[in-house]
């Protein structure tokens, strides 16, 4: 889509005039600061449907930011520009359990798949199956691994009836606009599964909340199945470590020490 229309039916439909707009970074679709008033978000056909399901199934949970505006027509969503508090300090305690009240908001959603919203598959378990495997796929030139634990974890999870939420999908740190010691939350990717898979997956989404965590603290919140808790976690653990490898191996080398000492028992 050209700018410049964006740009034009933006100004028009808000009736605002911007002195400057600064194009964002991404890898998915165009993104402007207007005047650090406004941040306008392009998506592509299948990815703005579901960025308009997320919104309007969560239009009542504050910490999800919404859009000011939406354009049917050309596929675009405007939020309020949201400053971030400088100098972040996380206080993970504190980090986690914003994580927590936010993920006790996620609902069910009438599904009869799993994983992600454009390429479902028939269970839960084959979605953390395949997400295993794409892993596998990104950590392919270590072989320091070892894989009975994350294969014995996903045999444990296999036996677990799990009912279908609409999840985040990409919950974690770099998602997250603090502002006021606050988590507000942008770029929903849309999965549908276990909503305690987005709370481990965003307690794991830096090593410098899991430092020093001890897995029976983070597995104790929800009254959950201990043993699949514990399977699910280490899972999650496995997915987020292959990701640090592809884009923060300072973090990697660290999530792969611990690793090691992670157990089922």
């Amino acid at each position: 889509m050209d700018k410049n229309i964006i740009i034009k039916d933006f100004e028009k439909n808000l009736n605002v005039k911007i002195k400057e707009y600064k194009e964002i970074e991404s890898e998915n679709g165009l993104i402007l600061n207007a005047d650090d008033l406004y941040i306008i978000k392009t998506y592509s056909d299948k990815e703005f449907e579901i960025a308009l399901e997320f919104e309007n199934y969560y239009k009542f949970v504050k910490q999800f930011i919404k859009a000011i505006y939406i354009s049917n027509e050309y596929k675009y969503m405007v939020y309020n520009f949201i400053e971030q508090d400088r100098n972040v300090d996380y206080n993970k305690i504190k980090l986690i359990n914003q994580i927590y009240d936010l993920v006790k908001e996620e609902r069910k959603i009438e599904n009869h798949q799993f994983g992600y919203i454009d390429n479902p598959l028939p269970s839960w378990y084959e979605f953390l199956d395949a997400e295993i495997k794409h892993s596998l796929k990104l950590l392919e030139e270590d072989t320091k691994i070892d894989l009975k634990i994350v294969l014995k974890a996903l045999k444990i999870a296999k036996k677990e009836k799990v009912e279908a939420y609409l999840l985040h999908g990409d919950l974690g740190v770099h998602n997250f606009i603090i502002k006021d010691k606050l988590i507000n939350v942008i770029d929903p990717i849309g999965l549908i599964g276990d909503y305690l898979y987005d709370f481990y997956y965003a307690i794991l989404s830096d090593y410098s909340i899991t430092d020093n965590l001890d897995i029976d603290f983070v597995i104790s919140y929800f009254d959950r199945k201990e043993k699949y808790k514990k399977a699910l976690f280490i899972i999650v653990y496995f997915i987020r470590m292959a990701r640090a490898y592809k884009y923060n191996k300072a973090d990697y080398e660290k999530f792969l020490n611990d690793y090691k000492y992670l157990s089922l028992k």
